[in-house]
């Protein structure tokens, strides 16, 4: 029998939703901060996150980065200043977890 040194498994849409929980996460804080939970308010944050995703796949940000500057971007348009930095699952706000 063939050993392997490495297992990789791809979860993303099989096992895991994560366009789901990015909905829930961020219909959650659109609530918290009372901004309109429209599909065009969720389709904003959907194409401004993965661009910020895209900029750490080229390097030209860290991770860090990403998982603030999204957040205090997508709201500083509706006039919300907001700390991206993410929030402690104890902190939690909305239904899902924080993306």
């Amino acid at each position: 029998m063939k050993k392997y040194d490495v297992l990789l498994f791809d979860v993303d849409g099989t096992l895991l939703d994560f366009d789901r929980a990015e909905e829930m996460g961020i219909e959650g804080l659109l609530e918290h901060y009372g901004v309109p939970v429209t599909a065009e308010n969720k389709e904003k944050y959907h194409h401004l996150n993965k661009s910020y995703w895209e900029r750490l796949e080229r390097g030209e940000i860290t991770r860090d980065q990403v998982l603030s500057l999204r957040f205090e971007e997508f709201f500083g348009d509706f006039g919300i200043s907001v700390d991206g930095h993410p929030v402690p699952p104890s902190g939690q706000v909305g239904p899902g977890p924080v993306f």
